[in-house]
């Protein structure tokens, strides 16, 4: 097989693929290119190839052939996508992915077709939650900041669907406390004007911040509030995590509004003035989230919010004197 120009650079396990598949004395399919990755692992590639699902009905990878020179230039265009200097082995998966996809377009040298293959997004949006899993779990890491009072920094963790009174909770909640107000609509705002924020990295990417303003607040001895969305068990797995490895007490909150039409009026009717971020979503969207949301099984205050705004944060402070007091 004639040799594979490796434009952009390779990171040195891709570039290792690579050169393994150039010896074969065929054109590579999907197994054999997963294979060679799997055997270069671990890495990143390896470990996003075992959390897709494949593309088609069959559930397994085509026979489709992998053209190297086809392979590389996916891949580039994915790393180039990232902003990235060097592709991966998990650029090389994504670049399987578009080829088994076999989406209209995907050809095409902007990538605008593979744009919308479902399946692409998917996996990209997979790889961004593999990054974020990986990157969150420095924080519980971190070595715990001594506490010469014997003070517990409480963290409290506001949790639900779009529209259900998180952000108003929250600012109303850390004020009572006396606490900072972590927003991960505010976070996501501040960064969208320069262009890194995207459809598959906006929740690991708001996630990450949140993490990171979790940590350091906690290093400090300080607590803090946080407006997440938390809708995955590992999200607030993570947060908990960070807490009791900084020595501090988390406190989940769950906030649901179990009147749909209320719901829906108060997602259609809200203007909120974040700088870079949308003043609402639609319904459809909520009905997506909806679809995401993994049920809280550990412990965690879950709030009516259609009861007074000031009984709910009533609960939330009981919660915290409640666990200062334990």
């Amino acid at each position: 097989m004639e040799p594979v120009t490796l434009e952009p650079p390779f990171s040195q396990r891709a570039a290792l693929v690579m050169a393994a598949l150039a010896d074969l004395d065929q054109v590579p399919d999907a197994a054999a290119v997963l294979a060679e990755i799997a055997r270069h692992g671990p890495n990143p590639g390896a470990a996003l190839a075992g959390r897709l699902r494949v593309p088609g009905a069959s559930g397994v990878w085509p026979a489709r052939p992998a053209p190297l020179d086809e392979l590389a230039s996916f891949a580039a265009a994915e790393a180039h996508r990232a902003g990235l200097p060097r592709t991966g082995c998990e650029h090389l998966v994504l670049a399987l992915v578009r080829i088994a996809d076999g989406a209209d377009g995907a050809d095409s040298a902007d990538g605008a077709g593979a744009d919308s293959a479902p399946a692409l997004l998917s996996a990209r949006a997979e790889l961004q939650a593999l990054i974020g899993e990986v990157a969150g779990t420095a924080y519980a890491r971190l070595p715990r900041r001594d506490q010469d009072d014997g003070s517990v920094p409480c963290a409290v963790v506001l949790c639900g669907l779009p529209g259900t009174g998180k952000s108003t909770l929250a600012d109303l909640a850390a004020a009572r406390l006396g606490l900072p107000n972590f927003s991960f609509d505010w976070f996501l705002g501040a960064l969208t004007p320069f262009g890194v924020v995207r459809q598959d990295n906006a929740a690991p990417l708001g996630n990450q911040l949140m993490s990171a303003a979790l940590a350091g607040q906690l290093r400090a001895g300080r607590g803090a509030v946080l407006d997440a969305g938390g809708f995955q068990q590992a999200e607030r797995a993570r947060w908990r995590a960070i807490c009791e490895a900084l020595g501090g007490r988390f406190i989940g909150v769950e906030c649901v509004c179990p009147d749909e039409a209320v719901h829906r009026r108060r997602v259609e009717h809200r203007g909120r003035a974040i700088p870079g971020w949308p003043a609402t979503v639609s319904w459809e969207h909520v009905g997506r989230m909806r679809a995401r949301w993994e049920p809280w099984d550990e412990p965690h205050l879950v709030l009516n919010t259609l009861q007074p705004l000031q009984a709910s944060v009533e609960q939330i402070v009981a919660a915290v004197n409640g666990h200062q007091a334990g």
